[in-house]
């Protein structure tokens, strides 16, 4: 996969239509560029840690991120449908 951008390689990481594909796929340049936009948009070295803490748990679709509920709006709703999924990082 080429995506040329950090900001476009977290968008895609954070798509939740695809990280709950069974076939999900993080390599190491999505990864990369979804820690440099967190790293950015960051104001503090625990705000960044917390995030990382909560992408991980997105990742293993562990705690709010996991069970039917999550699922089955990751498959119903648009791209845009998901504005938070508890990795917001205040501006």
């Amino acid at each position: 996969m080429t995506l040329h951008h950090d900001l476009h390689t977290a968008g895609y990481f954070f798509n939740p239509r695809i990280q709950y594909k069974d076939n999900v796929h993080n390599d190491g340049e999505v990864m990369r560029g979804t820690m440099n936009v967190i790293t950015r948009l960051a104001r503090t070295m625990n705000e960044r840690l917390d995030a990382m803490a909560e992408v991980e748990r997105y990742k293993m679709k562990v705690g709010i991120y996991g069970g039917y509920d999550m699922t089955y709006a990751a498959q119903r709703l648009t791209p845009g449908g998901f504005t938070c999924l508890g990795v917001c990082l205040k501006p």
